[in-house]
């Protein structure tokens, strides 16, 4: 996935992309991510590094592990019904929200 040059991108909505998250490091105010049915063939460590990023959000399938993102206090994490998550049992439930 290739982004234009981001400048103040502090939201983003990807929809059926198969990419590496690392791509959106370019946009280190992004606050809030919006993924539906991607595929993350290097999961989604390389959030972590997106120092604004508070919001994550899953919707219309796909597979996620969200081990990674457990360090993450800031982030909150909602994910749709059609959508399959692992490793949620790390992040604090406070911190997920399944939505219907």
């Amino acid at each position: 996935m290739a982004l234009p040059d981001p400048g103040g991108l502090t939201g983003l909505q990807v929809l059926d992309a198969r990419f590496g998250p690392e791509a959106l490091l370019r946009c280190p105010r992004l606050e809030t991510l919006a993924l539906s049915n991607c595929v993350l063939p290097a999961g989604l460590h390389a959030l972590r590094e997106l120092p604004e990023l508070t919001r994550l959000s899953f919707f219309n399938g796909g597979e996620y592990d969200l081990a990674p993102l457990a360090p993450l206090d800031r982030m909150r994490i909602e994910v749709g019904a059609n959508v399959r998550v692992h490793g949620a049992e790390a992040v604090p439930p406070e911190r997920i929200t399944y939505l219907p």
